[in-house]
């Protein structure tokens, strides 16, 4: 029986492959990784931000629902951690830990505890170290007038029903940047050092209005809210002439 007999030349494998070939099939498949990661970035946060607005809409449900079966009155926006708000209640001054969303006035409304987080704010190196874990989400302070009042707003005394009432706060906000603090309750200034965050698109910011919408709001428009004197759609407290 004739046996096959191969050969080596320099630089060549028994397969037939040189290494200009191995290198050659290398930098395409890396070509390719450069070519279609962006894609493969877009989609991932395309899908995130369908998740966060999914949240957002059983959080502008949950707050027309409890506004409806409580005098028309808000949930109080946990500012200061002082009494039982649309998150939590707080215990010793403080949110309770992470998970426990029983105590929260929405959570009759929005029992789905997933509901309540981003999955890109769950990346952010700021999480571990907040105090309140339990969502992605603020509250607008102008529920209460930032403190002002121990009672909260009507749903229907803000000046417009696209007011804005819940959003993502950005943590890089700020000089320096305010980072874990944002977090310190569930409730923020709409300024911009803790307010409205864009996480998922430079462009726009998705936010919940008081009328129990869910808004795409470009950046532009957001900090012209936020700079604005006299009230605006960001600060709306009836308990002030200037919204503030």
């Amino acid at each position: 029986m004739n046996k096959m007999r191969f050969t080596h030349s320099e630089g060549r494998s028994v397969s037939g492959f040189t290494r200009t070939d191995a290198i050659t099939t290398v930098a395409g498949l890396v070509l390719l990784l450069l070519i279609f990661s962006p894609a493969l970035a877009n989609s991932k946060n395309h899908a995130a931000r369908t998740i966060c607005r999914n949240n957002l809409r059983q959080m502008a449900n949950a707050s027309v629902m409890y506004a409806t079966d409580n005098a028309e009155n808000m949930a109080f926006p946990n500012w200061g951690n002082s009494a039982a708000g649309w998150l939590y209640t707080p215990v010793n001054g403080s949110p309770p830990h992470a998970g426990t969303y029983k105590t929260g006035v929405w959570f009759e409304y929005v029992r789905d505890t997933n509901a309540y987080l981003c999955p890109i704010d769950l990346e952010s190196p700021y999480y571990k170290s907040r105090a309140n874990q339990l969502s992605s989400y603020l509250m607008n302070g102008a529920v209460c007038g930032y403190g002002q009042s121990t009672s909260t707003a009507k749903i229907t005394d803000p000046w417009s029903p696209e007011c804005y009432l819940l959003y993502q706060p950005d943590e890089a906000l700020g000089q320096p940047p305010i980072g874990a603090f944002a977090f310190n309750d569930a409730s923020s200034f709409p300024d911009r050092n803790e307010g409205m965050g864009a996480l998922h698109s430079v462009s726009s910011v998705d936010i919940v209005t008081v009328g129990g919408n869910v808004r795409s709001v470009t950046t532009a428009r957001v900090l012209n809210e936020q700079t604005a004197k006299a009230k605006s759609f960001a600060w709306w407290s009836p308990f002030s002439a200037n919204g503030r």
